[in-house]
């Protein structure tokens, strides 16, 4: 299903601008991503359309949801709480270092 479709869908039945429509269309992706995971179909899905399920915010909840799951039979602190970003903890970390330094080279060039 296509991004686009999802939005112009929400937009139209819910009535709602563009901006409002494309944070449902992202909380959508999240929860289908990681619905299918939990239920073991997202790897064969990924496998099967090869990069179409491949987008940043689904990889990236597929991720926590694999890391939790792996780690449930150890407890909610210890297992999930402990481990679930083993895997995200890299995306998130690194992306917030690129955030920086691409603002700051953006302050430099374009100024404040």
């Amino acid at each position: 299903m296509s991004s686009e479709l999802l939005l112009n869908i929400y937009a139209t039945w819910l009535h709602l601008p563009r901006k409002e429509s494309g944070v449902l269309v992202i909380l959508t992706l999240i929860i289908l991503s990681s619905v299918l995971t939990a239920i073991g179909i997202f790897d064969f899905l990924v496998q099967k359309f090869k990069s179409a399920l491949i987008i940043p915010i689904t990889g990236f909840a597929h991720s926590m949801t694999s890391a939790a799951l792996e780690y449930k039979n150890e407890g909610l602190v210890l297992g999930i709480g402990a481990n679930i970003f083993k895997l995200a903890g890299t995306v998130i970390l690194y992306g917030v270092v690129a955030v920086y330094i691409f603002g700051l080279i953006r302050l430099l060039i374009i100024g404040g």
